[in-house]
């Protein structure tokens, strides 16, 4: 493993941290555009994985899966608004 120096650190702190979550979102947003919520379920579920693993658990599966489906919920509803709206 890579040691990490004084310059990397300030680099990485130094970095555009909008810019980093703009092209995260646009990330997410084109895999759920082209493949549905499958990523974005794996990738959650491997992320908790690794929070167990670490002994940090924020949320039981039930209450995780309830989240989801809300957040799922709700990009249905706003894509279908921006849909209308754009077909105006």
């Amino acid at each position: 493993m890579a040691v990490m120096t004084a310059a990397d650190l300030r680099a990485f702190a130094g970095r555009d941290w909008a810019a980093a979550a703009a092209a995260k979102r646009d990330y997410w947003a084109q895999r759920f555009q082209r493949e549905g919520p499958a990523p974005a379920r794996l990738a959650s579920s491997l992320l908790l994985d690794h929070s167990r693993r670490l002994g940090i658990a924020p949320l039981d599966e039930a209450r995780r899966d309830a989240d989801l489906a809300q957040r799922l919920t709700l990009r249905e509803r706003l894509d279908r608004a921006a849909r209308a709206l754009a077909d105006r």
